[in-house]
């Protein structure tokens, strides 16, 4: 579709293809819920840079850290995002209110972006931290930055 949701594209598939199709990404007794979301995960990582519809100031940035994970991908019958709790979705939105707080309407359904995302949480205990090495941030944030990210990760000024 394009941006006036006219269809462009239309392509027809023969029963047999799609029998075919579902029985190779079923290979090896792979259940097909979980190929269908590592394909979904796959597909969310690639998102174009640019909005040809809206100017939004980081708007590409702010989106693709949400559509990177968003899925029913799981690792031993447990999803790995969660949705955030209240305490979480409020400190989130405190970080940029205009842009967490704005309503969105999916499946009829009206409510706020925060209320939308979600966690990275594969495992219990697990943070983002034990997998970052550095931090590059403003000098003049550098001690706060210290305090979010804690003394087993090295903060270095942006130059």
């Amino acid at each position: 579709m394009d941006a006036a949701g006219k269809v462009v594209a239309e392509y027809k598939f023969p029963l047999n293809q799609i029998r075919d199709f579902l029985q190779y990404v079923g290979f090896n007794n792979i259940p097909f819920d979980h190929s269908a979301a590592a394909l979904s995960y796959y597909l969310n990582i690639f998102y174009p840079a640019d909005n040809p519809f809206k100017d939004d100031e980081l708007g590409y940035y702010r989106q693709r850290e949400w559509r990177l994970i968003s899925n029913e991908f799981q690792i031993k019958n447990r999803p790995i995002a969660r949705n955030l709790s209240e305490a979480e979705s409020a400190e989130l939105e405190e970080v940029d209110p205009l842009f967490w707080r704005r309503e969105l309407t999916i499946d009829g359904v009206q409510q706020r972006r925060s209320a939308l995302a979600q966690v990275y949480d594969p495992e219990p205990g697990w943070s983002i931290f034990d997998a970052v090495d550095r931090v590059i941030g403003p000098k003049a944030a550098m001690d706060r930055i210290q305090a979010i990210v804690g003394p087993g990760v090295a903060v270095d000024p942006l130059e």
